[in-house]
Order: structure tokens, then sequence, then C-alpha cells
């Protein structure tokens, strides 16, 4: 993710890791429900713990129903000179060390809520305590956290931060609501902007709820009308079941991510759309595997001016994840190891409804859920 986001996403961590007390619902010091939901996460999105570098050398002379994917026509996701193969597209979509992956959208939120979950204060039921206009202060050791990226962030934010104090801590303002009765989470986290002015002037709202190991986050970031990124998480440790869904929009990109995993289905499933909103490139992907065999993923695209005006719908393809190589492969998916696949051009009405959305149009409310499974993560409304 980059530095900015980053900034403002551990900023937002800080506010509520104030010292280090056990919750007797999921928190405690050693350990952290939203650390394992990313570590979860991580390990079941296909090609994220890749050790291969992906190939399209087969693809080359027989590219069958995926004409482009071969051509120097790609950036890494979230634009940029569009000069690749395809390969580089699918690889940066899972890499957690690119801003705008799946992973590194994910990996801000989580490490804001795992810090909050180690370090924040608890009341009498092992929740975070309620109270308004908080001030607390950040401190440099929260670096050592067992949180995704804790490790960089914590100390680049004290590298930048112009209002550190005589203790060498970083004084925050914050207000903890109880939104239980609402029945979705137990603790919404409001700190706006004009009260840090560490943040740039964007606000950020949490919201979460911890319960049995079970894992319900989600986050928005906002400046005004121009620009807003949010994410939600639900995370079952057992049956294994994982649904995460980013949106954001600003003057220009916008994207729309979900992965779902399922133990008890087998089937894992991501869908990636994003559309430069000062061009006319949009890109979308729908990769889909077996949650036991991760290495097999179908992948199938439908893009709009790539590079030179390329156009496609449902350029399909097998990627063997174990290998590095890029399969041409026909509709049905029939070589991907038997896999079902699931064609992009199901998720173009969803993804183009998004993409008419403004920021406005994402602001999440106390109930916010998404529900797909691999039967309508291409079809379900993403606001």
């Amino acid at each position: 993710m980059n530095r900015t986001l980053n900034f403002l996403f551990v900023l937002s961590a800080a506010a509520l890791t104030i010292n280090c007390s056990s919750s007797s619902d999921g928190g405690g010091s050693s350990a952290s429900s939203f650390n394992a939901a990313y570590v979860a996460l991580k390990s079941a999105l296909p090609g994220s713990e890749s050790t291969s570098s992906l190939s399209v050398a087969s693809l080359s002379s027989a590219r069958a129903n995926h004409a482009h994917f071969a051509g120097n026509h790609w950036a890494e996701v979230g634009g940029g000179t569009m000069n690749q193969v395809g390969d580089v597209y699918i690889s940066s979509l899972v890499d957690e060390d690119v801003s705008y992956s799946v992973l590194g959208r994910v990996r801000g939120a989580l490490m804001i809520a795992c810090l909050l979950d180690l370090y924040g204060t608890k009341d009498s039921t092992g929740k975070l305590a309620v109270g308004n206009n908080l001030t607390i202060k950040m401190k440099r050791t929260w670096a050592n956290a067992a949180c995704p990226n804790a490790n960089l962030d914590i100390p680049y934010v004290f590298s930048v931060a112009t209002n550190i104090d005589s203790s060498d801590e970083i004084p925050l303002v914050l207000e903890v609501t109880d939104i239980s009765a609402d029945g979705v989470y137990d603790r919404k986290i409001d700190m706006l902007g004009s009260f840090n002015p560490q943040f740039g002037g964007a606000d950020q709202i949490m919201r979460l709820k911890i319960s049995s190991g079970v894992v319900t986050f989600s986050h928005e970031e906002f400046t005004g009308s121009t620009s807003r990124s949010t994410s939600y998480v639900k995370f079952q440790p057992s049956p294994e079941l994982i649904q995460f869904q980013h949106s954001s929009a600003n003057t220009n990109i916008k994207q729309l991510y979900r992965f779902y995993v399922s133990g008890a289905s087998n089937r894992a499933a991501l869908l990636a759309s994003e559309k430069l909103v000062t061009g006319t490139t949009e890109i979308l992907t729908l990769l889909a595997a077996d949650a036991d065999d991760l290495d097999f993923v179908t992948m199938s695209q439908s893009y709009v001016d790539i590079g030179s005006n390329n156009d496609g719908t449902d350029g399909n393809g097998c990627i063997n994840f174990g290998t590095g190589v890029i399969t041409p492969t026909q509709v049905a998916f029939g070589s991907c190891n038997g896999v079902t696949g699931i064609l992009a051009s199901t998720a173009q009405t969803t993804v183009n409804a998004f993409n008419a959305l403004t920021p406005n149009d994402l602001t999440l409310t106390d109930t916010f859920v998404k529900t797909f499974d691999e039967t309508n993560i291409s079809t379900l409304s993403a606001h």
C-alpha cells in the first residue's frame, strides 16, 4: 500500500491502542483474531504465496480466446505504463507489496483492527471502552506487534509526524460508540481529520466485532466528497470462511475487489475490477480455484482499452501457480484441473453499476454487510 494511505491507516490504528489488556472475547496481548484473519486470507488467495513467476510462453503462438494477454499492453494493478504482458497484471493483483493489490488494500485495514484488538483499553465485557473526545497517545513500541506490516508502518509514521510530544508519543483524538443494538458490529470508532491534523484532512470510521474468533470489520477513509475507500471483512476460522470487499473511488481510479473462500464448499474466488477515471481503461478479472488446491486457477478477463485500444470479453485461461504456466483454454475452462470457472462477463452489470457511483455513494452504515459466495460473487451489488 502506498505510504500516504499507510500513514493514515496506522494513525487510525494508533488512536485506539492505549495500553495492553487482554480481551475475553478474542483480544489479548499475544495474539489477535485480526492478524489471524489476514494470515488466513493471504494463505487462501490464489497465487499470493506462489514461489514461481508466471510465464506466458505457451500463449505466444496460440492465444486462443484471450487475444491480448501475451501482448505488451498491461501494467501492474493501479495503472502506470502499459508495456507489460498480462502475467504482470495477474501477479500484481495478489502481491501484498503492490500498493493497489487485494492484499495491499486489506492489509492496512486489518492492521488497524489488529493493533486495536491487541492494545485497546477494554471494558468489563472485553469490548473497547466507550467514550467521547478521547485523547490518547501512540508509542513506537507498537511496531513490535504481530500485526500486518506494523514493523514497517509504525516507524514510518514516527519518521513523518509533526506532532510528536516531549514523551516521544503522538496524541490523537477519537470517539468510540456502542452500536451493538444494530446487530452487526459492537463498536464504531470515529477519527475526524479536523481533530487530527496528521491525517491530512481525511476522516476515518471503523466498525468491528469479535465473537468466538469470528471477526466482522469495516473501515472507511474519506476526504470530503472527492475520495472514499471502504473495506469489509468477515473471517470465520472453522469451518473457514472469508468474505472481503474493498471499494474505492477518487479522481484517478475506481476499484472493486471481492474475495471469497469457503472450507465447507471448497471454493475460492476473486473478483477484481478497476477503471482509470482519467482515461478509458477498464479491466475486470475473475479467478476461481478449489480451496484445497490453489495452484490450479481459472482466469477470465473482460477489458477496454488496454494499451493500443485493445478490447476483449471473456479472455479465458488456466494458471498453474505451482509451475507458473498460463495456458489457453476454451470457455468451459475444461483444462484447469477440473476447476469450475467464472466468466468475467457475468460481473459486467455489477461493475458498471459500481463505476456509476460517486465517492459519497460508498458511505458505509452500522449494518453494512456483504454476504456473497461463489454463486453470486459476480452479481451481488457493491453498495
